[in-house]
């Protein structure tokens, strides 16, 4: 997948992006198109934030989430349970160089949910 805006990642079918980068604070991407205020975007803290607020969330189908660390991994899990139907998780290096911790890639069932996807660019 070659992504350059947010428009693109619209343009392959997420209904929703979540970008989970960050260490206790979200961070910007640099995206051209990135705003906080788009919709459909959303930061992962404050989608964590949001789910365990009880706020009534607006997650779609197709989510894609941008990380490779526990936010990301919580955030997949996140929409997973607020009803989306496929979650894939895009990061920037390969799997091995992932920041997540291992019990939170593979929980203690150690099998991964059947309609996650891993996406790595090396």
């Amino acid at each position: 997948m070659n992504i350059h805006t947010l428009e693109d990642l619209r343009a392959e079918g997420y209904d929703a992006v979540f970008i989970a980068a960050g260490a206790h604070k979200s961070q910007n991407l640099g995206i051209p198109g990135e705003r906080p205020d788009l919709e459909g975007l959303a930061y992962g803290l404050h989608l964590l934030r949001d789910v365990k607020s009880g706020q009534s969330l607006s997650i779609g189908n197709r989510v894609l989430i941008i990380g490779g660390g526990n936010t990301a991994i919580d955030a997949a899990r996140s929409v997973l349970r607020k009803g989306a139907r496929h979650v894939t998780i895009m990061y920037r290096r390969s799997k091995d160089e992932m920041p997540v911790s291992s019990y939170e890639l593979y929980p203690s069932s150690g099998r991964r949910r059947r309609n996650s996807v891993f996406g790595f660019s090396r």
